[in-house]
């Protein structure tokens, strides 16, 4: 579901981006908005469950998890703006996309 949003986002909305980067400041500020929230919640979602299912059989580990979490949260959000500013917003993206497509693929085969 999340890989589905990021292409959704990434190869419909991302390029009529334009068009909403020339009205207002209030106006952009709606459009930047309404292309975050969906992915972030969907991004958001995944850990609380998989922490729940870490603390079933290794409840010893939480703490490391949430370290991991806050760790690759910023390098992933230092690596997002390099990116962007490097090849673009789709380039970033469509590399999301992937990630996320390689993250579930990994959670269904137990990688």
């Amino acid at each position: 579901m999340i890989a589905s949003v990021v292409a959704a986002v990434g190869l419909v909305i991302a390029p009529r981006s334009t068009s909403g980067s020339r009205g207002s400041l209030p106006l952009r500020i709606a459009f930047a908005v309404a292309l975050i929230v969906p992915i972030g919640i969907l991004l958001g979602m995944p850990l609380p469950g998989g922490m729940r299912l870490v603390a079933i059989d290794r409840a010893d580990i939480i703490a490391w998890g949430w370290g991991i979490n806050g760790a690759f949260s910023v390098v992933g959000a230092t690596l997002a703006v390099f990116i962007a500013m490097n090849w673009g917003f789709s380039i970033t993206l469509s590399r999301s996309g992937i990630d996320a497509l390689a993250s579930q693929r990994c959670t269904l085969r137990s990688c």
